[in-house]
């Protein structure tokens, strides 16, 4: 290790990536709108955003956000006050969060795939008295509306941006129930109403920068409890921003990004729409985020970086439509949000080589809480099996979660996260923000990920899993579904491999979801489970053997996020082949 102490905070080895400039660089100090004007002041005649047909050039980008700018401040909207945007990647919610930042307010983006009462309380806990809903989204929050604090309900057509025939034909397909309640209901109007008279506004539109104010408010998954609210301010997006200008990317004006990750993460929003933004590049919006419009954008507009889950790149090369597939200008395909394994990722290589992308795939990490992306790779690094290395003002190292002492090279423990683009905090949950946060003695303060991992002496990171991907076996001891996972993906014949457990006869028990490669088929197959189950009592400890084995075609996804439905596995029993089947069966070998 030469000079190196062994921990990561002190050694930063990853800083061997970076120049100079990309290490010194200063955050910002303006409001993201500020920046993202600043940026392309002297190129305003370039396309920000490209609709399907329309484009819209930074200029008359600047000019919605003025006229939106005003109509909030009209409508009683200042500095500090929060409003909620139900909405996909459409033009008009771009406008809205620049809008919130240039006066100082608080873009609250609501996730559509909230349950009702999940709403109710994400709403009436801001106190918002405006409702911004996309028109094809009305039917989500429908029900929701009048058990909250909102006011006004201001319905934002998701054709407002298009040309008239694809506007007419996106108007006759209105919801039956959108059309009644805006007969029946007052309180509901349309987006160009409420515009309408409203750039006549004389005061001053633009709040000065304050450090440390929140612009926009995005939410956890709330898979380990109720979903909260996540503040993120002016200056850990224009951190996030600022690392990947100066980064070594080949980030090029007048290139096109494919906008996938829906804008209520934060990943969608400052990653994926406004760094590209402040690099002069034109992002692709797409208002659904799944497998077909994916599939339907590459072929269409041949971007020249794409982010997407690994879901859906693994989509692209399992479907034989794609074959004609052309990426020769596709300088960077992006994934983040999910681990891929490193046999998907060699898979996804190949296939993205043999259809003339000019890099291999770029990875990160991150999460909502650390204002977007953490780690990333880029030309020259070698981390098949890691998520990248930290960028330049990020420090990541992994911790004993027991006593929160740093581990060093290659032990594994907690992945806690220093960086500039972390949230504010959590939205009026002071007890979830201390849960998240551990400030060290040197000062530092960690957002504790609850991933399980370890960095190497190169900087890579490396995620093995969840911390709460456990269990207490009848031996009282811990064991990881990571663990059990890693064993089975040592079988060649394995491609992808996900372990649940789940309850059975009061104990818990682990089943292993499998899909095999291509070229497995007939007997071969029962040999393989086989094979895989002795391997795994070979390696595991008895009570980190699965109870069951499936065999599957493919994962289910999440309609909210595109990445693996770890519920439908834990309740998928169909099929399962047991492990004392397996141990009474005698396969003769060739």
């Amino acid at each position: 290790m030469g000079n190196l102490t062994g921990y990561p905070s002190i050694d930063k080895p990853w800083l061997k990536y970076y120049n100079d400039e990309a290490i010194q660089v200063a955050i910002p100090q303006k409001t993201l709108y500020q920046n993202i004007l600043d940026h392309n002041r002297n190129s305003m005649s370039n396309v920000a955003l490209q609709y399907f047909d329309t484009k819209i050039t930074y200029q008359s980008l600047f000019d919605r956000v003025e006229v939106c700018a005003r109509a909030l401040l009209a409508v009683g909207i200042t500095c500090g006050d929060c409003f909620t945007v139900c909405s996909s990647g459409i033009p008009e919610t771009v406008t809205l969060i620049l809008a919130a930042s240039k006066i100082g307010a608080v873009a609250n983006m609501l996730n559509p795939t909230f349950q009702t009462e999940q709403m109710i309380d994400r709403i009436n806990e801001t106190g918002a008295k405006l409702l911004f809903v996309m028109d094809k989204m009305y039917s989500f929050v429908r029900e929701a509306i009048d058990r909250t604090c909102i006011e006004t309900v201001i319905v934002i057509p998701a054709a407002e941006s298009l040309s008239m025939p694809l506007r007419i034909l996106s108007m006759m397909k209105t919801d039956k129930a959108l059309k009644t309640d805006m007969q029946d209901k007052e309180k509901i109007i349309q987006w160009s109403n409420f515009l309408k008279n409203r750039i006549n506004f004389t005061d001053e539109t633009e709040a000065n920068y304050v450090k440390g104010r929140s612009v926009a408010m995005v939410y956890s998954s709330g898979t380990t409890g109720a979903s909260k609210g996540i503040l993120l301010t002016n200056d850990s997006m224009n951190a996030s921003i600022v690392q990947y200008e100066t980064a070594p990317f080949q980030y090029q004006t007048g290139n096109t990004f494919l906008h996938l990750i829906p804008i209520w993460f934060s990943t969608g929003m400052v990653i994926s729409l406004f760094m590209p933004m402040c690099l002069g590049i034109t992002t692709i919006l797409i208002p659904s985020c799944n497998v077909d419009s994916f599939k339907k954008a590459l072929l269409k507009y041949k971007p020249n970086y794409a982010l997407a889950v690994a879901g859906l790149w693994m989509a692209v090369i399992d479907d034989p439509a794609m074959e004609k597939l052309d990426l020769s200008n596709m300088i960077y395909p992006i994934t983040g949000g999910e681990y891929i394994l490193p046999k998907s990722e060699k898979a996804l290589d190949n296939f993205l080589a043999a259809h003339g992308c000019k890099n291999p795939l770029v990875k990160g990490y991150g999460m909502c809480e650390l204002g977007a992306t953490a780690t990333t790779s880029f030309d020259g690094m070698d981390c098949a099996e890691a998520v990248g290395a930290p960028l330049p003002k990020v420090i990541v190292s992994a911790f004993d979660p027991d006593t929160d002492e740093e581990l060093q090279y290659g032990q594994r423990g907690e992945l806690r996260v220093d960086t500039p683009c972390r949230m504010k905090e959590y939205f009026r949950n002071p007890d979830a923000t201390a849960a998240f946060f551990k400030q060290d003695g040197a000062g530092q303060i960690w957002g504790c990920t609850g991933d399980i991992g370890y960095v190497d002496a190169n900087g890579y990171v490396h995620i093995l899993g969840r911390a709460s991907d456990c269990y207490i076996a009848c031996d009282g001891k811990k064991y990881y579904l990571f663990d059990t996972k890693a064993v089975i993906l040592q079988d060649d014949a394995v491609f992808q491999c996900e372990v649940v457990n789940v309850t059975v006869d009061s104990a818990q028990r682990l089943i292993a979801h499998i899909i095999l490669d291509k070229g497995v088929f007939g007997d071969d197959i029962q040999r393989i489970i086989t094979r895989i189950h002795a391997l795994c009592k070979a390696k595991l400890p008895v009570h980190a053997i699965p109870y069951a084995y499936k065999l599957r075609e493919d994962f289910p996804v999440s309609e909210n996020s595109n990445k693996k439905d770890m519920h439908k596995l834990k309740t998928d029993f169909e099929g399962l082949i047991f492990a004392h089947e397996l141990d009474a069966k005698n396969w003769e070998s060739d």
